[in-house]
């Protein structure tokens, strides 16, 4: 049977931005609503690579979870201002270095990492190029983490660069890594291939969105996020995540086929980013998945 995680980035952001929860708080709340696990999002007050600058400090982060009954079970970390797309690869692959050994040294197996540019920073004359480019940096990138037992996983998303099925397929045949993959997120994945958001250009939609989006990066998913969605996207930028049941996403056709998916983990995600009501969301958000679970991983 999976078992279920719970992303703490989504009571830092968007309607908790100016009141965060602690971390304590969120680990709390996490196992009191019966999630056996918990993704870090590193961002102040929560610890990060900044703030747990020592190897006893990032003990002590291991430990705080360990004693909620908790398992770390991914990790993302701030990249603004390094992008893996620059010419010069040193500075991203530095800031990917010191992150990616916070994620080892406080427990985390896996690694999140993004595009950091917007689509539009990629000219289409330059797409082959700058895929190339950034499969190269992050081949290196994933190399090092491999040396520290971390998997690295992209969150495609349509504000990112690179937010097209083919352009994703492309970037994962280039690292060519074995610990390298996408996160796939499933509201994500239904906003990129079935409603094509923010794509440059003509528009690339699957005609079976985020399940045949998931069919084709069979093998190279390395984590899952499970949340709905509407279609639409928020502020303009990534999509709208939303509580089970208010959107859209056939959860009977997904789940199935999110178990099929050969992912390397026996974790699902449930992710909240941005939802307004994600504190009382997440119970019924557990209830859902662990239903959904119980009626297909068999």
């Amino acid at each position: 049977m999976k078992r279920i995680s719970l992303s703490l980035g989504a009571f830092l952001r968007g309607a908790y931005a100016d009141q965060p929860y602690s971390f304590d708080a969120c680990l709390s709340h996490a196992k009191a609503l019966g999630y056996e696990g918990v993704e870090l999002g590193a961002r102040p007050p929560h610890p990060t690579p900044e703030s747990c600058d020592t190897p006893a400090l990032r003990a002590q982060v291991r430990q705080q979870v360990a004693d909620a009954g908790l398992t770390l079970t991914g990790i993302s970390t701030a990249f603004h201002g390094f992008s893996p797309l620059q010419d010069d690869r040193a500075p991203y692959l530095a800031r990917f270095d010191t992150n990616v050994k916070f994620a080892a040294e406080v427990g985390a197996k896996v690694f999140r990492v993004d595009t950091v540019s917007p689509p539009e920073a990629v000219l289409p004359t330059e797409e082959h190029r700058a895929i190339a480019r950034l499969a190269e940096t992050w081949k290196i990138a994933a190399q090092h983490a491999s040396d520290l037992g971390v998997r690295v996983v992209w969150e495609f998303e349509p504000c990112f660069a690179f937010n097209k099925p083919s352009t994703i397929e492309q970037v994962l045949a280039g690292v060519d890594e074995p610990n390298f993959g996408v996160l796939f997120d499933t509201c994500h994945a239904h906003v990129v291939a079935g409603v094509g958001a923010r794509q440059a250009g003509d528009k690339e939609i699957l005609k079976r969105g985020a399940l045949e989006l998931l069919e084709r990066l069979q093998g190279w998913i390395g984590a899952i996020h499970v949340i709905d969605t509407d279609s639409t996207l928020h502020d303009d930028l990534t999509s709208a995540h939303l509580p089970f049941g208010a959107g859209v996403l056939d959860w009977d056709t997904l789940v199935p086929a999110l178990l099929r998916s050969g992912a390397p983990t026996d974790w699902w995600c449930v992710d909240l980013c941005f939802c307004p009501t994600a504190w009382e969301a997440a119970g019924p958000c557990r209830e859902a998945v662990s239903a959904l679970l119980t009626k297909y991983d068999r």
